[in-house]
């Protein structure tokens, strides 16, 4: 049986009987979506250091997707990931430990194949144009991210770039 110690922050409680029940039964597998074929949910690891952002992110996000882990750090987004193998990594740019920009960068380098989509305040270019050179598939604010944040997952899932349409004003899309 899963438990906090295996998997540190999780808090999708609609999710962790699922994800329980998966793991003991040996049916989650480590294959992209396409490989799993059509039925098969995309899997989301979501990092956030605020509870409430998570819980909020895991009851609209869980609709569609099924959220295998919610984590606090940067740290834990990276051991989680490594450990879980998601096909797509929401990540927040500043939190405790490891921030966000050095999570994508180890994930990048250990060739970690999940997509990287970041949730963040910040509206600078100077961010954005960070978040892609750290092997961010998506920029999406937390501002929009009712709107914003599925699509997004869409697009990265077909190999597409993704930024908030709100930014364009400020960064060209990649």
């Amino acid at each position: 049986m899963l438990s906090a110690q295996d998997n540190p922050g999780h808090n999708c409680q609609s999710n962790r009987h699922l994800l329980q029940s998966s793991l003991n039964f040996g049916v989650l597998n480590h294959h992209s979506p396409a490989q799993r074929g059509t039925v098969a949910a995309v899997r989301v690891l979501l990092a956030d250091d605020h509870a409430e952002v998570r819980a909020d992110l895991c009851v609209r996000l869980g609709k569609v997707f099924e959220i295998i882990a919610a984590v606090e750090d940067g740290k834990q987004a990276v051991d989680v990931t490594l450990r879980l193998d998601p096909d797509v990594v929401v990540l927040d740019i500043s939190m405790p430990v490891v921030n966000g920009f050095q999570a994508a960068v180890y994930l990048r380098g250990v060739k970690c194949r999940a997509k990287i989509v970041f949730l963040t305040t910040y509206e600078d270019s100077e961010y954005v144009d960070a978040a892609f050179s750290f092997g961010a598939d998506a920029y999406v604010t937390k501002q929009h991210f009712i709107t914003d944040l599925v699509p997004a997952i869409g697009y990265v899932l077909r190999g597409n770039k993704y930024i908030s349409p709100s930014l364009h004003y400020i960064v060209p899309i990649p």
